[in-house]
C-alpha cells in the first residue's frame, strides 16, 4: 500500500471498537441487533455484517491491518526497549524484523517474500499508529562507552577525580580537557533508528570493522 494512501470518499459508516464492543454487551443482556444498532448509533445492516465476519474496526474495506492491537503493542514495547539498551532499529531492522515475525507465527500478511522485507508504507502507518515513535539520528556509541556509562561506574569516577582533587589540590590552570583526542573509535555517519520522540540522547551501538 502506497505510504500516503488516501481513503477514496464513502458513505459506508466507519465503526469504532466501542460500538462494536457497546453493540456485543447489549445483544448479549437480550436487546435486538436493531435496536443495538439504533443505541450505538450504527445502522443495523453495519452491525450485521461486522458480527457474521468477525470484523473489528481496524477493518477498512479490503485494507485491513496485519497485526492485532496486541501484538502491535507488543512490537512498539520491543522497539522501545532496543532502543534503551543502545540497539535501536533502522528502518530496515525493523522490516526484517517484522515480516519474520509474522512468517514465525503465521500471520497471513501482504509482505513480499522476495526481499522478505515487510513493506515501508507498514512501518510509516506503524509510526503513525504509535506517535511517541519516530525515525532519528543516533549518536554513534562505543560498546566500551555504553557499558561504562551507569551509575556506578560514574560514581567511582567522580570519587577518584575528588581523591585526586583532595591530594594534589589541583589549580584551574593545571586542569585539562583530553577529550578531543580527534582519535574516532566509531563510524560517524549511521543510519536512522526508530525512536522516541523528545529523548535527549539518542545512541546506538556500532563496531568498527
Amino acid at each position: 500500500m502506497p505510504r500516503n494512501y488516501l481513503r477514496k470518499a464513502s458513505d459506508r459508516c466507519v465503526v469504532t471498537d466501542e460500538q462494536l464492543e457497546a453493540a456485543k454487551l447489549l445483544i448479549s443482556k437480550g436487546a435486538s441487533k436493531r435496536k443495538a444498532a439504533s443505541q450505538v448509533g450504527l445502522k443495523e445492516s453495519t452491525l450485521r455484517k461486522r458480527l457474521k465476519a468477525g470484523k473489528t474496526a481496524t477493518s477498512m474495506g479490503r485494507f485491513s491491518l496485519t497485526f492485532t492491537k496486541e501484538r502491535e503493542t507488543d512490537i512498539y514495547k520491543y522497539i522501545k526497549q532496543s532502543d534503551d539498551l543502545y540497539y535501536g532499529l533502522t528502518m530496515q531492522n525493523l522490516q526484517k524484523l517484522i515480516y519474520e515475525y509474522a512468517e514465525v507465527n503465521k500471520i497471513t500478511h501482504r509482505f513480499k517474500t522476495s526481499s522478505k522485507l515487510a513493506g515501508r508504507g507498514w512501518v510509516y502507518g506503524f509510526l503513525k499508529r504509535f506517535l511517541e515513535l519516530k525515525l532519528r539520528q543516533p549518536v554513534p556509541t562505543s560498546i566500551a562507552r555504553a557499558m561504562g556509562f551507569n551509575i556506578t561506574q560514574v560514581q567511582r569516577f567522580y570519587d577518584k577525580l575528588q581523591s585526586l582533587y583532595n591530594k594534589h589540590k589541583f589549580v584551574p590552570s593545571q586542569i585539562y580537557n583530553m577529550d578531543e583526542s580527534g582519535v574516532s573509535t566509531v563510524p560517524k555517519k549511521i543510519p536512522k533508528v526508530i525512536s522516541v520522540k523528545g529523548k535527549k540522547l539518542v545512541g546506538k551501538i556500532v563496531f568498527l570493522n
